[in-house]
């Protein structure tokens, strides 16, 4: 089963954070993580949603040892260690991949973009900007009748 990307860069953002535990943060008392996920920054910054609260936890210890910064960076834009990053990933997807299971919003994700690619492909003529979809479900169904 493949995850979402959402997914991938959670995992990716763990990884990382178990990497400055166990090395980084017994050299260096300044760390900074470039991250070019948003969506994984802004669920972090959300403590409502409970499904980060392990990496808050750890960024929390982290953070009474080490001065540690995540930074949003932009994707595709020529950062040499993203774009190292980047390669990787996509090398990777070619690989086994392990087990995972999926939450309600990332079951929903994977399905919604499934089924968009088989609309896509049976209605290839769909043009969204055509005058048709501009005008409103009462005067587009007798068109169709």
């Amino acid at each position: 089963m493949r995850c979402t990307n959402y997914k991938a860069e959670t995992e990716a953002v763990k990884e990382a954070l178990n990497i400055v535990n166990n090395k980084i943060s017994k050299t260096s008392k300044v760390v900074i993580i470039l991250i070019d996920a948003r969506s994984v920054l802004q669920t972090l910054e959300n403590t409502k949603d409970t499904d980060l609260d392990t990496v808050r936890k750890k960024l929390l210890d982290l953070m009474a040892r080490v001065e540690l910064t995540l930074q949003w960076i932009p994707g595709h834009s020529n950062i040499e260690g993203n774009e190292r990053a980047d390669n990787l990933a996509k090398l990777g997807l070619g690989l086994d991949q392990e087990e995972t299971t999926l939450n309600y919003q990332e079951a929903k994700t994977m399905i919604k973009v499934a089924a968009g690619g088989r609309s896509k492909k049976s209605h290839e003529d769909f043009n969204k900007r055509d005058d048709f979809y501009k005008l409103g479900r009462n005067k587009q169904t007798p068109l169709f009748r």
